[in-house]
């Protein structure tokens, strides 16, 4: 049997996974468990290494071969045969739909199916997260890494609702609360808690070995959270030996206020309460 190590960070955006992926991928052992199904990255990388299907676009990547394209992706592989990909489910969902995967373990290569473990993250605090891929999507800079400068990248999908992205705004201190739509914040809302019912739905039907993380314990937790991962994934460092988290906090008093701002909305808007449950 082989003894190489398939694993999945199944999540959704501003959920701490980069946080995360950070610490695995500095490790050395656990590869680099990137979005390697993102949807415009993936099309230009189909495209790249001539696995693109006639009919494949940024919006709706498609492959003449997934297996011939996961087997460029084991250059990835870690120490130990660990292999790992990020997956937030609007990235895969046209991929079930249509059939061309119709299990999660399939993202990974056919080498890394036979022992898969599984990481699930979430956010307790789903109003937060929601604002956060608001402001992010409209500022274009998902993640603050100190010493780099980040080019500001537009959302290719608004994966919360149809219809196009919101367009960046390209002086950040120009956007105030004033320029969120409470109703779009609940779009995100309603989609963050779909996206993780598929998840847990999925993760309930199998016996794989998994550890569920969340963002506040990443944060506030992290050597304990980091160290149920290493743990799951079978690897020997020990968690205290990371203590760089690699990005910096990006929340400032502008997402309390739009939180303040949706969750005042929600109170005059009754119906929305059982989509939001408790928050």
């Amino acid at each position: 049997m082989s003894s190489n190590i398939g694993y999945l960070v199944l999540g959704s955006p501003r959920t701490g996974t980069n946080l995360l992926c950070h610490a695995l991928r500095v490790s050395g052992q656990a590869g680099d468990p990137d979005e390697w199904y993102g949807l415009s990255r993936l099309h230009r990388t189909l495209r790249d290494w001539d696995l693109a299907h006639p009919e494949s676009r940024p919006d709706a990547p498609q492959a003449t071969d997934w297996a011939a394209y996961q087997q460029r992706l084991l250059e990835k592989t870690g120490s130990g045969g660990r292999f790992g990909v990020k997956v937030f489910y609007y990235h895969v969902e046209r991929l079930f739909r249509t059939k061309q995967i119709s299990s999660p373990v399939e993202l990974l290569p056919e080498g890394h199916r036979a022992d898969v473990r599984v990481i699930l993250v979430a956010r307790r605090d789903v109003v937060g997260q929601a604002v956060s891929m608001a402001i992010a999507s409209r500022s274009g800079i998902f993640a603050d890494v100190p010493g780099e400068r980040f080019v500001p990248t537009a959302t290719k999908v608004a994966w919360w609702r149809e219809g196009p992205p919101p367009a960046l705004v390209r002086d950040t201190d120009e956007l105030t609360a004033d320029a969120f739509d409470a109703a779009e914040i609940h779009q995100i809302v309603t989609a963050v808690r779909r996206h993780q019912d598929v998840w847990e739905q999925w993760l309930d039907s199998t016996r794989l070995p998994r550890v569920r993380v969340t963002y506040e314990d990443i944060v506030n937790r992290r050597e304990d959270t980091l160290q149920a991962v290493f743990d799951v994934l079978g690897m020997p460092d020990r968690a205290s030996e990371y203590t760089n988290p690699g990005l910096r906090r990006q929340a400032t008093s502008l997402n309390q206020e739009i939180a303040e701002r949706y969750r005042e909305w929600l109170r005059g808007n009754p119906h929305a309460v059982d989509d939001a449950r408790d928050l």
